[in-house]
């Protein structure tokens, strides 16, 4: 599994290997819509906007997010 770390509460950090908050997470698709979903009143560090305004904001042209249904239970 691949785990990539976008924001770290309130925290704007370089350190090897790493940027807080991920530099390319307002270019993502992938990344801000979902995080939108999950955590919209988040404000981008240091000062925001929140991460639904962010989201709102967002240029959609020739990008798509199609939500997968996946059933976690199953074997």
């Amino acid at each position: 599994m691949d785990l990539d770390l976008l924001l770290y509460g309130d925290e704007v950090a370089t350190g090897p290997g790493y940027t807080l908050p991920r530099p390319d997470l307002l270019k993502r698709i992938y990344m801000l819509g979902p995080l939108a979903q999950l955590a919209p009143d988040q404000i981008y560090p240091p000062s925001g906007p929140s991460i639904a305004q962010l989201w709102q904001q967002f240029p959609r042209d020739g990008q798509s997010l199609v939500p997968l249904e996946l059933d976690l239970n199953a074997v």
